[in-house]
Order: C-alpha cells, then structure tokens, then sequence
C-alpha cells in the first residue's frame, strides 16, 4: 500500500507494508521476496504505476494487483472486508 496509515489498516487482512509513495525502491525486493505471494494495492489513481510495480516483483515472487477504488485508509470497514475476501481467502 501507499502509506503507513493504509499499511496499519490492511493489516487485519494480511501483512500491511508501506511503499512510502508509489514507487518500488529497490532495498525493499529483498525484504519482499521472502514472501510467498504479494498483493499491491493501491487506488484507482495509480493503476498504472501499480501494474509497473507488480511487473517488477514478478521477477522475485508472486505478485498480484489490487485497484481499489480509494486509499484504504479511506474505506469502512465493509468496503476493506469486501475488497479483501476474494484475496485472503
């Protein structure tokens, strides 16, 4: 996700890592490649730089993207419980 705040919410659904902006820092690949699975969420605003970063971490580990609709951090909690449960589960 985007920022801390969003990371903190996401959460309670899985691992919450703040990209710090919505760029791929190359010290992170690393630290996220010892995840088995990777999801990228981030809104509709930066789909496109989302798709670059999950085209990025393909090299080093399943990554899907997720575009939601608004930061999460922005969202109820129905909409987080909605975006997430095809994910998590």
């Amino acid at each position: 996700v985007e920022d801390i705040t969003s990371a903190a919410v996401v959460s309670e659904y899985a691992d919450g890592i703040a990209l710090m902006g919505t760029n791929l820092l190359d010290d992170y690949i690393p630290i996220l490649s010892k995840y088995n699975k990777i999801w990228v969420c981030l809104d509709k605003d930066a789909s496109s730089k989302a798709l670059n970063i999950v085209a990025q971490l393909n090299f080093y580990v399943e990554t899907k993207v997720i575009i939601s609709r608004d930061d999460p951090k922005n969202m109820l909690k129905f909409e987080l419980d909605n975006l997430f449960e095809s994910v998590v589960n």
